[in-house]
């Protein structure tokens, strides 16, 4: 099973691709700390089905590294999850906590970008604000004029409320444009994947006369749809 996982730690989120995953669970035999929250999809509807889990974790580099699983629960069908763990003592003096959402990444998109904040202390009941994970769409990005686009002439940066999504170079060759995006060197054609049901802000820079010109526009694609964007030079 293929999921995202979002990393609500204090004031940041990363996200990984990753596989299914065996952990102990932990009683709470009282003075329980719980976390009541939402998670939302394209339309603010509730993601339902999606699992939650909160971790201590305490990095000292490559050697003493320690992570426990604290809370797992599953998200109903209105999106809402509650969780429920004790803090113990040296998980208060030392460490963060981390809440991390697993999504279905065939459906959904993976970003990085800020995420609630969550205080390690016990007895303590926190209600985070509804988190939203949109739903994937595609652009299909062409450059018409490519011949006369010189070399690292032109660039495209797709960005949305959660962050840098794809930057990409389009440059001239003998057969057409050529576009360099991460995983895809050299590639005839680019498809970009965006977030869905919301505005995508395009930052196109061209070269000319050794100046850069900066033109900015948007789109709204919906989930699970491609547009096609032409961008001419």
């Amino acid at each position: 099973m293929s999921v995202s996982r979002y990393f609500f730690t204090l004031g940041s989120v990363a996200v990984l691709a990753t596989g299914c995953q065996k952990d102990t669970l932990e009683d709470c035999p009282g003075q329980c700390t719980v976390v009541n929250g939402r998670l939302l999809t394209s339309g603010q509807q509730g993601l339902a089905g999606a699992t939650v889990t909160v971790y201590w974790q305490n990095y000292y580099g490559y050697i003493g590294d320690q992570q426990r699983t604290k809370a797992r629960a599953v998200t109903d069908a209105n999106g809402t999850y509650q969780l429920r763990f004790y803090i113990k003592d040296d998980e208060l003096l030392k460490g963060n906590f981390k809440l991390v959402c697993a999504a279905d990444t065939q459906q959904y998109y993976t970003f990085q970008g800020e995420g609630p904040s969550l205080a390690p202390k016990r007895d303590t009941t926190y209600q985070l604000r509804p988190y939203l994970i949109p739903r994937k769409a595609t652009v299909l990005v062409t450059v018409p004029n490519a011949s006369q686009i010189p070399v690292s002439g032109m660039f495209l940066l797709f960005q949305s409320a959660h962050g840098y999504q794809l930057t990409l170079r389009a440059n001239a060759s003998k057969s057409g444009t050529v576009y360099t995006v991460y995983q895809q060197p050299g590639a005839a054609t680019v498809a970009a994947t965006v977030a869905a049901d919301q505005p995508v802000f395009i930052n196109t820079s061209r070269l000319r006369n050794g100046a850069p010109v900066i033109t900015l526009d948007s789109l709204v694609v919906a989930a699970g749809t491609t547009s096609s964007l032409t961008v001419p030079y």
